[in-house]
């Protein structure tokens, strides 16, 4: 055999710092997808109040916004991502399809 196989070599995702950098976006992405995914289900339970609720998802939802125009051309859908890294996310998912927090949801469909 040619190669030696060390099991303590460090494995790299990557080759290049253009490559590093996908995957620390990609890293970043998915973190504010759980992150959105917690929100919700604090908020859900009662956990939070809507004042406390409706800044951070706003912030989460802008970060998410701004994140994806840098993964573009990683990311066609966010269902597709999501499938990928096999996130079980649903309440994010629908609050990132909504676009806006559950208090500015529902807010506007009772009034």
């Amino acid at each position: 055999m040619s190669g030696h196989l060390s099991l303590d070599e460090e494995v790299r995702l990557y080759a290049t710092n253009a490559e590093r950098e996908k995957y620390s976006l990609l890293a970043t992405l998915f973190g504010i997808i759980v992150a959105l995914d917690y929100l919700e289900r604090a908020y859900i339970r009662d956990a939070l109040t809507a004042d406390e609720y409706s800044p951070a998802c706003t912030r989460l939802l802008s970060q998410y916004m701004t994140m994806l125009k840098l993964v573009k051309d990683s990311v066609p859908s966010i269902e597709q991502f999501m499938a990928h890294y096999r996130m079980d996310t649903p309440a994010a998912l629908h609050r990132i399809k909504v676009g806006v927090p559950a208090t500015v949801e529902h807010s506007s469909e009772a009034g």
